[in-house]
């Protein structure tokens, strides 16, 4: 430990060590504030499958009401001056159950179009307070919906994970069991064609893929 800590120092200047957290759940707590910093929306996903499985992104998320979570994101929201989108990540140890605070993004989060399909279209809420109509307060969404995130996320967990034949929901699922894709849409296919053919630049690029699989 001392040695590498001395080698990542010469770089990059007293790094800080944390406690590792065994993963459990994860939960991303979602908010939007007004010019004033007045709170204008609020929403909680849960974290179903990752790529890499036990420590990347979400690949399929769950709008899920977690009262406690939202309490504690919003007491340390108060503690900074803020306008605009901000996403709050939390992860349960799996050691003990305790829910650990993890990072703050201040920007929109991969997954943003889970929260719309739940009911609560960030962008467009965002676009009003940037205009300065008046916005109502709004928390209320539907609970059960799953986005997932199948080009190239769910498309790399169902390749890598041993326990494919056991996944909750099943990689195939669809609109019928409440599952929706983030990207896919009969009506507009160009994100997907879009993805296709900025994916195609990096078929060969060793340290894209390095970073893809292996993050």
């Amino acid at each position: 430990l001392i040695a590498e800590y001395i080698k990542i120092h010469s770089q990059y200047p007293w790094p800080m060590i944390q406690q590792y957290i065994e993963p459990k759940n994860r939960y991303d707590v979602c908010l939007l504030y007004d010019r004033n910093g007045e709170l204008k929306a609020s929403f909680v996903q849960k974290e179903i499958r990752n790529f890499p499985i036990n420590w990347g992104p979400s690949t399929v998320q769950e709008s899920v009401e977690n009262p406690e979570l939202l309490d504690m994101s919003l007491k340390l929201m108060q503690l900074l001056p803020w306008q605009g989108i901000v996403e709050i990540e939390f992860m349960e140890n799996k050691a003990d159950g305790q829910m650990y605070f993890m990072e703050i993004n201040p920007r929109f989060w991969a997954s943003v179009q889970m929260a719309i399909f739940a009911g609560i279209d960030f962008p467009w809420l965002l676009y009003q307070t940037m205009i300065d109509e008046p916005v109502e307060y709004v928390s209320s969404y539907r609970t059960g919906i799953k986005c997932k995130w199948t080009f190239p996320g769910e498309i790399l967990h169902f390749l890598f994970n041993k326990q494919r034949r056991n996944m909750d929901p099943p990689f195939l699922s669809g609109k019928k069991q409440l599952v929706y894709d983030d990207m896919y849409s009969p009506d507009d296919p160009l994100p997907v064609l879009g993805f296709f053919l900025a994916a195609a630049r990096y078929v060969f690029d060793k340290n894209m893929w390095q970073k893809i699989l292996f993050r």
